[in-house]
């Protein structure tokens, strides 16, 4: 409750939310989870991110890396937020860092704001977010479908034996409008799955825009793979996704 108090949730603020977040949200139990986890980051961001810690965090990161030999690392849909972007590119992006790092467009956070058209432009807008070592990738973007493993919230066909359901991090409707716009675009997808009804949807999607607009090579590419059936697996051969 301290805590709640400290970064200013409260229930009127909840109330605020979008239908799903509200749902996947325990005030009384300081408990915000998915979509909700996502809503609240700004009010935790000022403790929890302060430009110090921040700055320690990311040159802890440098020195790791540099140390572990990496040459190049990539961060697929983190969180969009241009001053946290210029506190990396001031870590990360000088000619003296011994390695590059790319980043891939949040196209959740994007398709909650734009639609469209404006889904692409905005997603373009992206490539001048980077600075020296630091750049966004061109023509490829992260989407998100169902929730986690171990919170056992991914989206499971036959449901779970004590009655509990799964969560969307997008929401089908507003997945695959955005599926739908970055495909016509061009773009390679990489989607966030774990349950093998988040998967349903993923292929769904994906099945849909090969009849419609066939791409060879198109690479979409299917991350963490939590739990899928065999048909599934014979599924995404079929349709040349990458796992």
């Amino acid at each position: 409750t301290p805590a709640l108090a400290l970064v200013g949730i409260t229930p009127d603020f909840v109330a605020t939310l979008s239908k799903d977040a509200q749902a996947q949200s325990n005030f009384d139990e300081g408990h915000f989870y998915e979509q909700a986890f996502f809503a609240i980051m700004p009010k935790l961001a000022p403790v929890l991110a302060t430009p110090q810690r921040l700055a320690a965090g990311l040159t802890l990161t440098r020195d790791y890396l540099h140390h572990s030999g990496i040459t190049m690392a990539c961060e697929p849909g983190g969180v969009l937020s241009q001053p946290l972007q210029n506190a990396q590119n001031q870590i990360l992006g000088g000619n003296t860092v011994p390695f590059r790092t790319h980043y891939l467009p949040d196209g959740k956070s994007l398709a909650a704001k734009y639609s469209g058209p404006d889904l692409i432009t905005q997603t373009q807008a992206l490539m001048s977010w980077g600075q020296g070592r630091t750049s966004f990738l061109p023509d490829q973007v992260k989407l998100f479908a169902d929730g986690a493993i171990y919170s056992q919230l991914m989206q499971m066909r036959d449901g779970y034996t004590d009655g509990h359901k799964g969560e969307w991090l997008m929401d089908p409707d507003v997945f695959n409008p955005a599926f739908d716009a970055y495909w016509a675009a061009g773009y390679q997808i990489h989607i966030h799955q774990n349950g093998d009804l988040g998967l349903d949807m993923v292929l769904d999607a994906l099945e849909r825009n090969m009849r419609s607009l066939p791409r060879p090579d198109h690479r979409t590419t299917i991350v963490h793979f939590g739990y899928a059936r065999k048909d599934q697996a014979a599924r995404i051969a079929a349709l040349g996704a990458i796992v």
